[in-house]
């Protein structure tokens, strides 16, 4: 595994940087209208994805050198996102250690909807056919929002009391932000959050699905290590600019799991792991004519191509 080499000056300026660009688009949205407005929500969209690659880092502790930055700013980069920040930190956490076994990783919809009945089946498989975003709020929900779920999973005292400090300082945010702004949340905030859902749910099917995972049953088995977990993640091979400047590198997510310290900005000058590349167009053409249920539930009879 890589040296991490975390750097608060360049972290910063990243933070500053995406202040100052969710501000714009918040401005291009506000006083545009029709296509000027359009363009507006399509900004802050990306910016709320920008946002949370930023929270996927400080949930890691590896965006920022000084780790309570992290913290700090792990909260504040839950408001865009609404993701609360202990409960993904430490849920997100757990997929890390489990990735590659099916029946261990929390994450895994198998562990919170084993046998989904037909008529969730089929929902799910028309909301992924026709673009309508579900997959990523319900990931969300299910394992960063349900507190019964997470109480389960993290017992300890001072677990809990950050699973629930995270939860409400959202909600009561938002709660605070209808209550006061209705209005201009609708006209500027909801479209780019559910653009911002619709490429989520892009990028989360394509991260881990479609892949043979191993099986763990009643034996007890040990987590794979980090080198390994390549072998269970694809990768999305997107043109540099792409990679650069819309995903701030998160794509490379095979390299993030061989190395889960390593902030995104650094990944860049790191050469791509070497398996399960696929490009963009290729990956999206076959998601797309698989089912929902397909991808996230069947076992491919290859593991590796």
């Amino acid at each position: 595994m890589l040296k991490n080499q975390s750097n608060d000056i360049k972290a910063m300026a990243i933070i500053l940087w995406q202040v100052a660009f969710t501000f714009f688009a918040l401005f291009v949205s506000f006083k545009g209208e029709n296509l000027v407005w359009f363009l507006g929500q399509v900004l802050l969209a990306i910016s709320i994805f920008q946002w949370f690659v930023i929270h996927h880092d400080l949930a890691h502790d590896s965006f920022f050198k000084t780790r309570v930055l992290n913290k700090i700013f792990g909260h504040i980069s839950s408001i865009p996102t609404l993701i609360p920040f202990f409960s993904f930190k430490l849920a997100h956490h757990q997929h890390h250690v489990w990735t590659g076994w099916r029946d261990k990783d929390p994450s895994n919809p198998e562990n919170y909807f084993k046998t989904p009945p037909s008529w969730i089946i089929r929902i799910v498989n028309f909301c992924w056919k026709f673009w309508i975003p579900l997959m990523s709020p319900v990931f969300v929900i299910q394992n960063f929002w349900n507190m019964p779920r997470l109480f389960r999973n993290f017992k300890s005292a001072v677990a809990r009391a950050g699973i629930v400090l995270s939860i409400v300082l959202v909600f009561s945010i938002y709660v605070f932000l209808f209550a006061g702004f209705g209005k201009l949340m609708l006209e500027c905030w909801l479209t780019a959050f559910i653009l911002y859902m619709i490429f989520s749910d892009l990028v989360l099917m394509s991260q881990h699905t479609d892949i043979e995972w191993q099986t763990a049953g009643k034996k007890e088995v040990t987590s794979f290590q980090y080198a390994e977990q390549s072998n269970y993640t694809r990768t999305i091979i997107y043109p540099k600019p792409v990679s650069r400047f819309l995903f701030y590198n998160f794509d490379r997510h095979g390299l993030h799991h061989q190395n889960p310290s390593i902030p995104t900005y650094q990944l860049g000058s790191l050469p791509q792991t070497p398996h399960l590349n696929v490009g963009w167009w290729e990956w999206l053409k076959k998601a797309k004519s698989l089912s929902a249920f397909s991808l996230l539930y069947v076992t491919p009879k290859a593991s590796k191509s």
